[in-house]
């Protein structure tokens, strides 16, 4: 499945921009909407782990989560509060 099908089967609300990046081995994913949002970094070891799609689905639910529970505002100097999933 395609990154952005994956984006709407998590039912992220409308006027969420959802995105992925790849950072060394690791992947970036984000959740913006105006002034507020996360970044959840999947590290490498945590997608060999779970394997691709799985590990983006559980990616997607976590940022989910974070959208459910309210979004942090963008920080001052345009970072974002970062959550981690790490393999076990």
């Amino acid at each position: 499945m395609e990154f952005q099908e994956q984006v709407r089967a998590a039912g992220f609300p409308d006027g969420m921009e959802v995105t992925r990046r790849e950072d060394d081995d690791n992947r970036i994913f984000r959740v913006l909407q105006g002034a507020y949002g996360v970044e959840l970094v999947l590290t490498a070891e945590a997608c060999r782990m779970y394997g691709e799609g799985p590990s983006t689905a559980l990616a997607l639910t976590e940022l989910r989560k974070a959208v459910d529970a309210g979004l942090p505002q963008v920080h001052l100097d345009g970072t974002l509060e970062r959550l981690t999933l790490v393999g076990d």
